[in-house]
């Protein structure tokens, strides 16, 4: 019976398997492993030196401390790089209740030379500011006619004093807020709801909002915006027609005579 190829190649495979495992085998002892025990010998300890109190110094003082050519530079002492001058809030006009446009009012701050203040009540460099006695506080028609030129007035029919405070004007039809410059022009309200924010004089306050809308039976005879140079000048620039350079001419003079 023949042997395969197959079978051949395994008795090899085993042979081989057996003769490398024969080698794995542990070497046999050819006498007793007899250990000894021997005593173990302590080393001395060696003294430490005792510092005196004229021993010689060691060179640093701080032993934590970086050798003084790695240490950084102390810091210097920069000043601040030139700055221009603060602005100031210059008043030539009244702002009104609006205080977004309060930057069209910023002037420059910067140090006027040569100019000396007039005025007494300075000694030693502090102001004094002496008591006026017997000072009333202003009457109502101080106050009024100081509220007339920060805000608005309306008049109703019927009545001759009229309501201060924040005008605004909305047609009724559209219910678009009219340009309140052309609000001031106008003499019939029948179609347009006047809100006003009203002021209370007495108390020096905004109060509550005053509506009059079409059919109410108080109605808005006329409205006047703050008396103030800045509503004026609106005015008047509004009047000069488009083309006309007499009136624009003589618009410029009576800014420059104001300025």
């Amino acid at each position: 019976m023949s042997l395969r190829k197959e079978q051949v190649l395994a008795l090899l495979a085993l042979a081989f398997c057996g003769w490398w495992y024969s080698r794995m085998e542990p070497a046999v002892l050819s006498r007793r492993f007899n250990p000894k025990v021997e005593e173990h010998e302590v080393a001395p300890v060696a003294k430490a030196p005792l510092v005196e109190a004229d021993a010689a110094s060691a060179g640093r003082d701080d032993v934590f401390t970086e050798p003084r050519e790695t240490q950084p530079l102390p810091p210097r002492e920069l000043s601040f790089p030139p700055r221009p001058p603060a602005t100031v809030v210059a008043v030539p006009l009244s702002i009104g209740p609006d205080y977004r446009h309060l930057v069209l009012l910023a002037a420059d701050g910067s140090v006027v030379d040569d100019v000396a203040l007039e005025g007494g009540g300075v000694d030693g460099g502090e102001m004094s500011i002496d008591p006026v006695d017997g000072q009333e506080p202003p009457d109502r028609a101080a106050r009024l006619a100081q509220a007339q030129k920060t805000y608005d007035r309306v008049w109703l029919h019927g009545l001759r004093n009229p309501h201060l405070g924040i005008v605004e004007v909305v047609d009724a039809n559209t219910g678009k807020v009219v340009d309140p410059f052309e609000a001031e022009l106008l003499r019939d309200f029948s179609g347009y709801e006047v809100r006003l924010r009203i002021y209370r004089v007495a108390e020096g306050k905004l109060g509550r909002v005053q509506k009059w809308k079409p059919g109410d039976l108080s109605t808005v005879e006329k409205i006047m915006l703050a008396d103030n140079l800045r509503n004026d000048i609106e005015r008047r620039k509004r009047a000069v027609p488009a083309g006309d350079l007499v009136k624009r001419a003589e618009f410029i003079e009576w800014l420059l005579r104001e300025a």
